[in-house]
Formats: C-alpha cells, structure tokens, sequence
C-alpha cells in the first residue's frame, strides 16, 4: 500500500474521531479551534481529514477532552486494529465530563 494512500487514512481516522469526541462531548468547533488558536475552517478541515493534526495540538486535544492521544487512532489501518489500543475509547468518551 502507497504510503501516501496509509497517511491519507489516518489523517481521515482521526478526523473522524475528533468530530465523535467533539460531538459526544457538546464542544462547538469554534471552542476546539480556540483550543488550538485556529479558526473553525481549520477545525472543519481536521474533522474531515484534509488538514494534518500536529502532534502537539493532539496533546492538547486529548487533555482537554480528557481522553488518551490513542483514542484519535483508534480504527486507522497499520498496526492498530479494531481490538488493539482501542478498547478503552468508550470509556475514554464516557470517562471526561465538563
């Protein structure tokens, strides 16, 4: 598989978790993209895997939505699948409350 093509699925992968966590949590996007000193087409463009997410605002990301840097993988294609690294994201989403 292209590299590019793997990249491209993960960028995906946690764009769609971001938006799952944002959603489950009822954090607007403008509140994310305070959190990241970012505008809400740039938060928009993570949920939809067009923008990269630096591993620095994930960190933040995770803090602030008090779940593991993992969660935002969980379902990507390489080494973690389904079942490994990915059993706690339910409780992860359920766990952090605001």
């Amino acid at each position: 598989m292209p590299t590019d093509f793997i990249t491209n699925q993960i960028d995906a992968t946690i764009g769609k978790n971001l938006r799952k966590i944002r959603v489950e949590r009822q954090v607007s996007r403008a509140q994310v993209a305070r959190w990241l000193h970012q505008d809400e087409a740039f938060v928009a463009g993570l949920e939809r895997g067009h923008v990269r997410l630096r591993a620095s605002a994930m960190f933040v990301l995770a803090e602030r939505f008090g779940v593991r840097i993992s969660t935002f993988f969980c379902g990507a294609p390489g080494q973690m699948t389904a079942n490994e690294g990915c059993g706690d994201v339910r409780r992860d989403l359920k766990a952090a409350s605001f």
